[in-house]
C-alpha cells in the first residue's frame, strides 16, 4: 500500500505541522511537529523517515513538543551535495534544530543510524542537546553478526515484498507478525526514497570516540532480541565508559526496531529517561 494511504500515516500527517530548513544551497530538510511543551526531536534509522516513530508519536505528544526528521537524503528532505553519511549530514541537521527550537537545548533521541548523526551533533553543537536517548545504537565497534540481506536491484516487482519481508525480519524485528501491512508498506517506502547510500561510519567506533566530547546526560535502549548485539550484548556498559550514562535498558521481547514492535514498553523507558533529564 502506497505510504499516503495508511490509516495511521494520514492521521499523523493531518495532525502535523508540516515545517523546513535549509538542507544545503538549494534543498530542504523535512520535519513534522506535534503536540506542546519542552522540544523533543527524533532522528530516525537508516532508509528511514519520520515513520520509523509511527507508533511512539501519540504519547510523547501528550508532554512534548516533538520534531520529526527526514534526514537529509532520506523521506522528503533533499540530498546535499556532497552528503555520504553521517558525519557529512549533521551540520544540516544540528542548524535545523536550533532553528526549529529556538536554541533551546532539546531532549534528543535517535534510533539506529540516526544514533550517529546525534552523536556527531552531541559532540560539535553540545549547546544544543539537553539529554541524549539512543534507541539501537550504531557506531560501538561491537561484533556485528553476517546477516544475508538481498538488494532489490534487479528483483522483479512482484517478488519485491518477499524481499522486504526477509530482509526486515533477519535485521529489524524479533517476531515476524510484527511485519503487518504497515511496517512493510513503511520499510519499502522509505527503502525507495532512500538517497543516501554509502553509509559506513555505524560499522566503525566512531561514538566511542565522540562521546568523550558530551556534555549532557546519555540513556541507551535496545530490544533484547537485536540481533546486532546479540554476539557483544556484555560489553554494551564498557563501550560507554566515556560519556555520563544514566541508564542502559533492553526492551523485552523486542528486535532492532524496538519502538514500532514493543511500542509501550519503549515508551516506558523512554519517558522515564525523559523525566528523568526534566
Amino acid at each position: 500500500m502506497p505510504l499516503a494511504q495508511l490509516p495511521e500515516v494520514q492521521r499523523l500527517e493531518g495532525l502535523a505541522m508540516r515545517l523546513q530548513t535549509p538542507c544545503g544551497p538549494d534543498g530542504t530538510m523535512a520535519w513534522r511537529r506535534w503536540g506542546e511543551g519542552p522540544p523533543l526531536v527524533l532522528l530516525h534509522g537508516g532508509s528511514g523517515s519520520w515513520t520509523h516513530w509511527l507508533r511512539n508519536i501519540d504519547t510523547l505528544a501528550q508532554r512534548y513538543t516533538v520534531f520529526a526528521a527526514d534526514l537529509p537524503g532520506c523521506g522528503d528532505s533533499a540530498l546535499p551535495p556532497g552528503a555520504r553519511d553521517a558525519d557529512t549530514i549533521h551540520q544540516q541537521v544540528a542548524n535545523g534544530i536550533a532553528q526549529l527550537a529556538g536554541g533551546v537545548p532539546v531532549q534528543l533521541v535517535a534510533f539506529s543510524f540516526g544514533t550517529v548523526v546525534a552523536g556527531f551533533i552531541a559532540a560539535t553543537r553540545p549547546e544544543l542537546v539537553k539529554h541524549l536517548h539512543l534507541a539501537g545504537c550504531a557506531g560501538l565497534g561491537l561484533a556485528r553478526p553476517r546477516l544475508e540481506l538481498r538488494s532489490l536491484a534487479g528483483v522483479p516487482a512482484q517478488e519485491q515484498e518477499a524481499v522486504v519481508r526477509a530482509n526486515m525480519e533477519a535485521l529489524m524485528v524479533l517476531h515476524p507478525q510484527t511485519l503487518d501491512d504497515t511496517a512493510l508498506s513503511l520499510h519499502y517506502a522509505n527503502l525507495q526514497r532512500d538517497r543516501l547510500r554509502r553509509r559506513r561510519i555505524s560499522r566503525t567506533p566512531v561514538m566511542i570516540e565522540l562521546q568523550a566530547r558530551w556534555q549532557c546526560p546519555v540513556h541507551a535502549v535496545w530490544g533484547s532480541g537485536d540481533v546486532l548485539i546479540r554476539d557483544d550484548r556484555a560489553r554494551l556498559p564498557a563501550v560507554f565508559s566515556g560519556c555520563e550514562l544514566r541508564g542502559l535498558a533492553l526492551v523485552e521481547d523486542a528486535g532492532h526496531w524496538l519502538q514500532y514492535e514493543r511500542p509501550q514498553a519503549f515508551d516506558a523507558v523512554l519517558l522515564q529517561g525523559l523525566a528523568a533529564a526534566d
